[in-house]
């Protein structure tokens, strides 16, 4: 059985933090008494603090969405006000199982009316919001665990040409050895022309695809971690990146944990035919102007 004196979580993984919730309320007896209230109160404390993070990430993806208004990166923020619902739905249930515990566990008289009336009304509540509980906190963690990796269908069997089926047929004629069959071959496509970058960016892909750099949010907004200081970009370039399809960022973990960034084929095929950055140019050390000597002070 946990411990009563169980600390509140610290940026843990959204899913994760929900679990361990989810498996104390399993695991737990709900009874009148104070281990129970404060198992109450630690779980609204961990649920108020996830539902701060779910609402802090949500602001930051729709930032990101509203600078690249693109369908598919608006799916996280939809996702995130999905769990917040949820989360939020169980930290009401969780406020509504407190008020008559907290009442029943009063040193009233064993025995009397009023003990009586205050146990009913507390085993009334817990059987009424203990299993929405548990459904809305399911909820929520369906909604921002990692997506996992979706299958390849599997290859279907090439279809019968119309050229091998009319070869088949027994009405058609012959074709004389002196008038040879030309087959025409299918138009390749074109390739695809590949994006054009500067040399920050330029700089800022090779880096990526050398380097563990990684995206998280500090006071609701996006930064970086893991760069040098001789090859420092900033994340106004990694959005420019993501935009060209050239990086994207792991959605496996959540941004208070931090997402790594790694290069698209598509990137990693410009990065090939571009070949190392060029370094960037030296900081000049700024130049004091002279002042005339009528100007100087004396």
């Amino acid at each position: 059985m946990p411990d009563s004196n169980q600390p509140p979580l610290e940026n843990p993984g959204l899913a994760d933090g929900i679990d361990v919730i989810i498996q104390d309320l399993r695991s737990r007896p709900f009874n009148i008494d104070h281990a129970t209230v404060t198992t109450v109160i630690r779980h609204i404390s961990q649920v108020s603090a996830l539902l701060t993070q779910v609402t802090g990430e949500a602001h930051a993806h729709s930032d990101h969405a509203r600078r690249h208004p693109e369908p598919s990166l608006w799916r996280p923020t939809h996702l995130l006000s999905l769990a917040s619902i949820q989360l939020a739905e169980a930290l009401s249930s969780y406020t509504k199982i407190l008020a008559p515990l907290t009442i029943a566990c009063e040193p009233t008289p064993y025995g009397t009316v009023d003990d009586a009336m205050d146990r009913i009304d507390c085993y009334e509540a817990m059987e009424e919001h203990l299993p929405a509980i548990g459904r809305a906190l399911t909820e929520a963690h369906d909604h921002v665990k990692p997506d996992a990796p979706t299958p390849p269908p599997p290859a279907a069997p090439n279809p019968p040409t119309k050229a091998a089926a009319i070869e088949d047929s027994p009405d058609r004629p012959v074709s004389s050895p002196a008038a040879p069959i030309t087959h025409h071959s299918p138009q390749s496509p074109a390739p695809e022309a590949l994006p054009k970058l500067n040399d920050t960016q330029h700089r800022a892909l090779q880096t990526i695809g050398e380097h563990e750099i990684v995206v998280y949010l500090r006071k609701h907004k996006l930064a970086l971690s893991g760069q040098s200081d001789s090859r420092r970009f900033t994340m106004r370039t990694v959005e420019a990146l993501e935009a060209k399809h050239l990086v994207a960022r792991s959605f496996a973990t959540t941004l208070a944990m931090g997402q790594r960034l790694h290069l698209t084929p598509s990137g990693k095929q410009l990065l090939d035919s571009l070949g190392r950055a060029p370094l960037p140019p030296p900081a000049s050390s700024p130049v004091r102007p002279i002042r005339p000597p009528s100007a100087r002070t004396r």
